[in-house]
């Protein structure tokens, strides 16, 4: 049978709106037949309750349109989609590679013409297409706040059952502790957060027993300067009194979080390098990266398509589980930064004034400071879906062109030892990877913990 896919719009007020009766029989919602995440991808325990995609099950939108048809025999019955669709495939969930596009950026939204309804596509389902949902991408900007709250956040992290438990902290409330403790601090990266996420380092990090406390600390990477992040990094540190004398504290720090980490430190000075002791910089972009500079432009339609690349990440998570969704949210930070003013996209550019106010200021701390940079492997051997298509992308737009790069930031970049008593060093050198991998596999962060672990 066919079914054809409509959005729906109305000119009220002058404005176009989405339009919605009730007593309208011959339209269903494609949405009412969404599937649960929890249900359809194992083994994630999602942070965001909602998604820029919906997984809707053919066969119950099928089964549903067929008993429409029963009941308004004259009625042509229609499928409505939501008004913010960016692309439509249908997938098959029994084979993974078995898919079609069935709608891509073809809608003239807003219309100038007084009708209501927008054919979008018309899907043929054969009687034996069983288990095959549509997969509706979505605007991928609409969905960031849902795991970008502007307040930061502080959660002291702890193993519970063989697994992690994260309790919040207040702010403005200090810890009470000793005068001489370890503690280690993870700083996340761009959109992203340290709560439920990096279980690898965490679980690696509290197993060894070397710390009296491990701490994450979650920021709105969108609504400041690097500079204005470093400032509140310190104010929450010191306010909660983890930065006191006689406490050694450990930052692990991963992309955006470590430019913050550098500028927190090369701005307040002797106040703080007197209880730094490691810091630890995991594909952190010292001289910027050339993806800042692109920025939109990568979003033309000769350039990244955010939809195509979703899809392959929605086709990850349902093969892989838990283990493709650091890939799905450093790339939705990706994605939004690039389409974003944020202030830190321009201090990430390789010719900022921030990057080079930062690198002509030599970095002082009690420890060591260590650089991990990756390169991304040179065959696809093993690539997920969505590696398959990024990869294609960079080789395509030669954005890092013939320098090594994990994906996000170029190994010049990762690897580079800025002024720092003590010299930086670098650790796994050009080691393969990608950008998702520093914290999130279990043999990468073992092989970093003993690095830090074992420093003088």
């Amino acid at each position: 049978m066919k079914y054809d896919l409509y959005i729906r719009y109305s000119n009220v007020q002058n404005d176009f709106e989405k339009v919605r009766d009730s007593k309208d029989r011959s339209f269903i919602m494609a949405t009412d037949f969404s599937m649960k995440m929890d249900d359809l991808i194992d083994g994630i325990d999602f942070l965001m309750k909602q998604f820029p995609f919906i997984v809707v099950s053919e066969d119950e939108l099928v089964t549903s349109m067929m008993q429409a048809r029963e009941l308004h025999p004259f009625t042509d019955i229609k499928v409505e989609i939501p008004i913010d669709t960016e692309a439509i495939y249908c997938l098959s969930l029994s084979n993974l590679h078995e898919y079609e596009v069935v709608y891509l950026n073809a809608s003239s939204y807003p219309q100038q013409s007084p009708s209501i309804d927008e054919k979008v596509a018309t899907i043929q389902k054969e009687v034996n297409t069983h288990h095959r949902v549509l997969v509706l991408i979505q605007k991928v900007k609409a969905f960031l706040n849902h795991f970008n709250p502007s307040i930061p956040r502080l959660y002291e992290v702890e193993l519970e059952n063989g697994g992690i438990r994260e309790s919040e902290l207040l702010l403005d409330q200090p810890i009470n502790l000793s005068s001489d403790v370890k503690i280690a601090i993870i700083v996340h990266g761009f959109l992203s957060a340290s709560e439920r996420n990096f279980e690898a380092l965490k679980k690696e990090i509290l197993e060894r027993n070397h710390y009296d406390k491990v701490i994450g600390y979650s920021y709105a990477t969108t609504h400041a300067s690097i500079v204005q992040h470093g400032k509140k990094l310190y104010e929450v540190l010191c306010e909660t009194d983890l930065l006191q004398e006689g406490h050694q504290v450990d930052i692990y720090a991963h992309s955006l979080g470590g430019l913050l980490t550098r500028s927190m430190i090369n701005h307040e000075g002797i106040r703080v390098c007197f209880c730094i002791h490691n810091v630890v910089l995991a594909g952190v972009p010292n001289l910027g990266t050339p993806l800042a500079q692109y920025g939109n432009q990568l979003f033309s339609e000769e350039g990244w398509n955010v939809a195509e690349l979703l899809f392959h990440i929605v086709r990850d998570l349902i093969q892989y589980g838990e283990e493709a969704f650091p890939i799905y949210e450093a790339f939705l930070g990706e994605a939004a930064l690039l389409q974003s003013s944020s202030p830190v996209l321009a201090d990430m550019s390789p010719h900022s004034l921030f990057i080079r106010h930062l690198n002509q200021t030599t970095f002082h701390i009690t420890g060591q400071v260590f650089l991990i940079g990756y390169c991304i492997p040179e065959t696809g051997d093993g690539d997920s879906f969505f590696m398959k298509s990024y990869r294609h992308f960079l080789h395509k737009s030669q954005i890092f062109q013939d320098s090594k790069h994990d994906g996000v930031i170029p190994y010049k970049s990762s690897s580079y030892r800025f002024l720092g008593q003590p010299k930086p060093i670098v650790i796994s050198e050009e080691t393969p990877g990608w950008h998702t991998w520093y914290f999130s596999k279990k043999e990468r962060v073992t092989h970093i913990v003993d690095k830090v672990l074992h420093s003088p």
